[in-house]
């Protein structure tokens, strides 16, 4: 027992076992090792983090909260944004000194004090050199434990591309617009998907009357803007090639006319989503243009037809009228024969009556051109019809100071007259005439379609009450032997040489009309800077009962030789010598031979060969006082009035009589000879 206390009851109540110092002696070293490798773990986490930090493309700091603002913090990538080499040249700069407005930075540190936090607000700082920058900037408020501010954190990221890439579409968007808004083409934007209309500009409002609430979210089909056949030439142009080029598209206005156009589009895509882009020209004047143009042309065309016919005709009853007189003097007059040969007589007269308006038609020529007041004509022309025809009333709007015009002013009345009847025929019940006159100056468009020189113009509008014309008759009211008449109650041919006269007068002649409303004709003659100094009167004519005799040689020059013939009989009945050429190239050489013989030299315009031209030059050279009396189955105009002027004693159209060509010839052997220089 006693060794049992000794041994264990001697120890000291504090003492530790080495077990026990063993085991604490582990758990030390483990819990070191542990903190050792946290403290190791949360250095590469640091280093990591750091590392993070110091290679991201966007700045991040730490910086005072007072208004200069020192920074306690930054990776380099702030450091570069600004424009510094090193983090530490960086950190000695001041907060405040960063911002291109002052006032910005105060203003931004009192909005992160109240929220706490500012995220992605963007400000114009500037970088070391002074250029300027947008920064998104991030920042957030850090508080001690007892509330007071430590610090601020922040991100900043540079956004100077961005927001220039930005103007540079708010920009591109802008100029879009404009050019979208005041473009002066009708421009209409379309989802490729829907074909539900997205934009438009004011011009496509204007062109088709919509507004634009009424188009927006619409189809063109839907709207009846234009055919279905029209739609899918579209979308195939546009499956085949992305593109429209030109197509011509016909589209309806709200107010019902439709309009031409011609359609440019292009497939785009707008934030990846496909877009039609097209741009409407409208030519629809353009076109009526074109058509009043290839109208001329036609016309113009049909024309020259209608004058190589009424020439070819005139020879035809020259021959006849010849012979005609050729029998009468053979026979007397008091003939059983005689009436016969009055009635054949007064056919002729009709057929030449007839050619006269084809030649009308045909430009044939203006016969006694002089300034005339074209409203003197309108009233004379007016009484005259007036006085036959009571039951259209006539109303007159005649602008008194109205400039003269050069015409013939028998010609002009018969266009006038020409007018009146074609109006009286579209009022068979009886209605109004409205004439008018105006000056005008024109210009541009109209004059170029009409092929006629621009400036002063006189109009005369002769309007009606009747009944009017579709479009189709008034595309062809001017042409020759068009009539709406029945058989036998007119030729055809008042209009068509109303054309061919005002044409020939340099001027201009158009029809408007809808049935059952009308119908406008607008005559246009050049104004003339002489003035007028007599009234203008149509051609009275008169009947001459007798011819007149000669006993001088005539020099007779035509192709024709049944016209060759005849008139040199009847010249040699009324006692004139005759030579006779049928050609320009023998009636050279028989002059040559006998000019002092000859006293006159008649000669017709239009030979095969030499034309009457140049064998009037040809006789011209050989002796310059030459009298030369002209003679053509056509008019007076183009050909002939241009030997008038170079000399030519005269003209006679045919076919004539015996009593008018003596007559003529009187007149130009008579006449005072004039010495050429």
């Amino acid at each position: 027992m006693g060794d049992d206390v000794f041994r264990g009851d001697n120890r000291h109540p504090n003492s530790v076992s080495s077990s026990e110092m063993d085991d604490t002696r582990r758990k030390l070293l483990e819990e070191s090792r542990e903190r050792r490798e946290v403290e190791a773990a949360l250095r590469q986490s640091e280093e990591e983090y750091r590392s993070l930090i110091d290679n991201l493309n966007v700045g991040i700091y730490r910086n005072t909260a007072d208004s200069f603002g020192r920074f306690l913090k930054a990776n380099p990538a702030i450091a570069q944004i600004f424009g510094y080499d090193t983090v530490e040249a960086f950190m000695h700069v001041s907060v405040a000194d960063l911002y291109m407005h002052p006032e910005d930075r105060q203003n931004f540190i009192d909005e992160v004090m109240v929220k706490g936090h500012v995220r992605g607000k963007e400000l114009l700082l500037k970088k070391r050199d002074g250029t300027p920058i947008w920064a998104s900037c991030t920042a957030r408020v850090t508080y001690d434990s007892d509330g007071n501010i430590k610090w601020i954190d922040g991100i900043i990221e540079d956004i100077t591309q961005r927001r220039r890439a930005e103007e540079s579409l708010r920009e591109n968007e802008e100029k879009f617009r404009s050019l979208f808004d005041l473009s002066p083409q009708a421009i209409v934007l379309v989802d490729f998907e829907t074909a539900k209309i997205r934009e438009i500009n004011d011009r496509f409002c204007a062109l088709l009357g919509y507004d634009r609430d009424e188009i927006i979210g619409s189809t063109a089909v839907e709207l009846h803007l234009y055919a279905v056949e029209d739609q899918e030439a579209i979308d195939k142009d546009l499956s085949e090639s992305g593109a429209v080029q030109g197509l011509a598209v016909d589209f309806a206005t709200k107010a019902g006319p439709k309009i031409s156009t011609q359609v440019y589009s292009q497939l785009i895509k707008i934030k990846g989503q496909p877009f039609v882009l097209s741009i409407l020209l409208d030519v629809t004047e353009q076109k009526m243009l074109e058509a009043q143009f290839q109208h001329a042309q036609r016309i113009e065309a049909i024309g020259t037809l209608a004058g190589g016919i009424a020439h070819d005709f005139n020879n035809l009853l020259m021959a006849i009228q010849g012979n005609v007189s050729l029998l009468r003097i053979k026979f007397g007059e008091v003939s059983t024969l005689d009436q016969h040969l009055k009635t054949i007589e007064q056919f002729i007269q009709n057929g030449s009556d007839l050619t006269r308006q084809l030649l009308g038609f045909a430009r044939g020529g203006k016969y006694e051109v002089k300034p005339v007041s074209l409203n003197e004509l309108v009233r004379k022309s007016a009484d005259m019809f007036g006085r036959t025809k009571k039951e259209i009333k006539i109303h007159h709007d005649l602008q008194e100071d109205l400039w003269p015009v050069e015409a013939d002013p028998g010609q002009i009345q018969q266009v006038a007259l020409n007018l009146y009847v074609n109006a009286w025929q579209a009022m068979p019940t009886g209605g109004e005439l409205h004439l008018k006159t105006d000056n005008l100056n024109l210009g541009g468009d109209i004059v170029r379609s009409f092929s006629v020189d621009p400036g002063k113009y006189v109009r005369l509008s002769v309007s009606d009450t009747g009944v009017g014309m579709n479009q189709e008759t008034l595309e062809r009211i001017f042409d020759p032997f068009f009539t709406t008449k029945e058989m036998g109650r007119g030729t055809g041919l008042g209009l068509a040489s109303a054309y061919g006269i005002i044409k020939n007068h340099g001027g201009m002649i158009e029809a408007r009309s809808n049935p059952g409303r009308g119908t406008t004709f607008d005559v246009y003659l050049p104004a003339s800077e002489r003035v007028c100094k007599e009234a203008a009167n149509g051609d009275p004519g008169s009947d001459i009962a007798q011819p007149l005799r000669g006993s001088e040689m005539i020099l007779l020059v035509d192709d024709e030789a049944m016209i060759l013939e005849v008139a040199r009989e009847l010249l040699e009945h009324l006692g004139y010598r005759v030579l006779a050429a049928r050609s320009g190239v023998d009636a050279i050489e028989q002059y040559e031979r006998s000019k002092d013989r000859i006293g006159l030299v008649i000669l017709d315009l239009i030979m095969p060969g030499m034309s009457g031209s140049q064998t009037f030059d040809s006789l011209k050279a050989v002796n310059p006082n030459v009298k030369v009396l002209l003679s053509s189955g056509y008019s007076v105009d183009g050909q002939a009035s241009a030997i008038l002027l170079r000399g030519g004693e005269g003209f006679i159209q045919k076919p004539f009589d015996e009593v008018s060509l003596s007559r003529k010839i009187r007149e130009v052997l008579d006449r005072p000879e004039i010495t050429a220089r």
